[in-house]
């Protein structure tokens, strides 16, 4: 369950690069990793009267439509992994998480309803440190 990084996944377009490729159970996940503003001027102009976590399922569907083809051809199965500035983490991801978070139990001997809150602090201190790169490269 190795993850590549920057990963060239799609031999029929190799400028393209998924974030994350993980084989799981056979199954090969590109990870698209994505952070979106909730509140951003653009969104809340268009959609200000949508459900929490719109924007996160605008940009899952931006992705799916975006690597379609490319991905389909190198039997990769797209997942979106997006959270928004306001914390919502969207459906793909959460169901991406259950899977891992099933595959730890296995491995760890722990109950994937430990596993879960584990992977969710893990990505959320992930999330945090880059954000807070982006903001201390941005000389704000």
């Amino acid at each position: 369950m190795a993850p590549s990084v920057e990963s060239h996944a799609f031999p029929d377009a190799p400028s393209r690069r998924i974030d994350v490729l993980l084989i799981l159970h056979g199954a090969k996940l590109g990870i698209d990793v994505s952070v979106t503003h909730a509140l951003q001027l653009s969104s809340v102009a268009t959609n200000g009267n949508e459900p929490p976590g719109h924007a996160v399922r605008q940009v899952e569907a931006h992705k799916h439509a975006s690597y379609g083809a490319v991905a389909r051809g190198a039997h990769v199965e797209i997942v979106s992994s997006t959270v928004d500035t306001a914390g919502f983490w969207g459906l793909e991801c959460r169901a991406v998480i259950r899977r891992i978070a099933r595959r730890w139990g296995h491995r760890f001997d722990i109950e994937p309803c430990q596993a879960i809150p584990l992977l969710f602090a893990k990505m959320n201190f992930v999330l945090v440190r880059g954000l807070a790169n982006i903001v201390l490269a941005s000389g704000a």
